[in-house]
């Protein structure tokens, strides 16, 4: 799979219920120990006392990791402020890479601890001792990209803000290596499913001029859908929330046509292709439903979709570095997406895998951005600019809870405990040779 980075976060602080930071760092410990134990019995054992989950489950992770990439050694335990998080950053036996053991903690079960993601990581960086707003906090940060550089380089654009001020704003690496163009805080990030935040305030605002409404079934906007098993029942609420059902139409025959998808009809006949016999209920992460938001979009407003998200999103919230490019005719503000090329689980330094994109974006994804119009965007939506005060706190509430405790989907925002906002990334089986 082909993945790249998204281009900005921003956090909303809520008051959740903390944890007890020496029992969260007692069960992250504990998960070290079984871990590196092996057996069936030391698994168990840890979902008992110290997991959420069963220990069968527990103990697949356990033998699968260590056959991959072996025990974990020098490892170190890293809580979050909140006591939401913790991270295990250890170095593998077998692979000699570092990997980040990340944990939701569960405040409602003894800050017992879930596990939700592997990630690469790098040796470990002292944390500083002050938080974000500190003067000090450009210094820490410049020297923990410089760090970076040695071992899994970062490319990209950050910025920080608090209130209106920006208080960090840089970016890092190239926008493109065959040219060695640098990137800026101009450059242009393709968002990948970011844009699902776009797509989500164009059927919110339509909701708000009556031209649709969310308890709409999906037949009454796409026909084609009429006679579909479950059809009937799937409404744009669904939807918005990921709870339609409706598989994702990402597969093979989609990547064959993806160079000369450009508009929503001709995503619609892989949506289709797909539909299967969806119960709607579940959350369930698809691409499928955002294609057809996009496609509603359009018959509910009348334009074109990338027209109208232009018209209604981009310009009044001031994004004017904001568009879904076709990309054969992207020019030098846009940067072109890489993966690294790996080698025994570490960073091959200076070298690259150039990824392939689909021909242009659309409701499920694909529009291009900068830091800068991020930010605005954000501005416009709590400013009431784009949306209703009201409209923009029900997009936010927690619409479908995902497998991951207080997390899941709201309206076109990744619902986390105390955060809300969307990543990205893409996905294509072909790529060119590394650079």
């Amino acid at each position: 799979m082909r993945l790249f980075a998204t281009i900005a976060v921003w956090l909303c602080c809520a008051g959740a219920a903390w944890a007890d930071e020496a029992r969260v760092r007692a069960h992250a410990e504990a998960f070290v120990e079984a871990f590196n134990d092996g057996s069936a019995a030391a698994a168990e054992r840890f979902a008992a006392e110290h997991g959420v989950g069963e220990g069968a489950r527990w103990a697949e992770v356990f033998a699968r990791q260590r056959a991959s990439g072996g025990r974990l050694e020098r490892a170190q335990v890293r809580t979050l402020p909140s006591g939401r998080n913790v991270f295990v950053i250890a170095r593998r036996t077998t692979t000699g890479a570092w990997e980040n053991f990340q944990f939701r903690v569960d405040v409602e079960h003894d800050d017992r601890i879930q596990l939700f993601f592997i990630a690469q990581a790098l040796e470990p960086y002292a944390l500083p001792a002050f938080g974000v707003e500190d003067r000090r906090f450009p210094d820490w940060l410049n020297g923990f990209v410089a760090h970076l550089r040695e071992s899994q380089p970062f490319y990209g654009a950050i910025a920080i803000v608090r209130g209106d001020e920006v208080i960090y704003g840089r970016a890092f690496g190239l926008a493109d290596v065959s040219q060695q163009r640098p990137n800026s805080l101009e450059t242009r990030f393709n968002l990948a499913s970011g844009g699902k935040m776009f797509t989500a305030v164009a059927v919110m605002q339509l909701m708000e001029r009556d031209a649709l409404s969310l308890s709409d079934p999906i037949t009454r906007w796409v026909p084609e859908a009429i006679g579909l098993p479950g059809a009937e029942a799937i409404t744009i609420r669904h939807l918005l929330a990921h709870t339609s059902g409706i598989p994702d139409y990402w597969d093979d025959a989609y990547e064959r046509d993806w160079a000369n998808i450009t508009q929503h009809e001709q995503l619609l006949a892989h949506v289709l292709r797909n539909f299967g016999a969806p119960q709607p209920g579940a959350y369930e992460y698809s691409n499928a439903n955002y294609a057809l938001l996009g496609l509603i979009v359009e018959r509910a407003s009348g334009e074109n979709f990338h027209e109208y998200v232009r018209r209604h999103v981009f310009e009044p919230a001031g994004m004017a570095s904001t568009d879904y490019p076709l990309r054969s005719q992207e020019g030098a503000s846009y940067a072109r997406p890489y993966d690294p090329v790996m080698e025994a689980g570490l960073v091959a330094i200076g070298r690259h895998d150039l990824v392939t994109l689909g021909e242009r974006g659309s409701g499920a994804g694909g529009a291009s951005s900068t830091v800068a119009d991020m930010l605005a965007f954000d501005r416009a939506l709590r400013g009431g600019v784009l949306v209703r005060a009201e409209t923009f706190a029900e997009m936010r509430r927690l619409q479908a809870e995902s497998d991951l405790p207080g997390s899941g989907y709201g309206y076109g925002f990744l619902i986390q405990p105390g955060s809300y906002g969307h990543g990205g990334s893409a996905r294509h089986a072909i790529r060119a040779p590394p650079l």
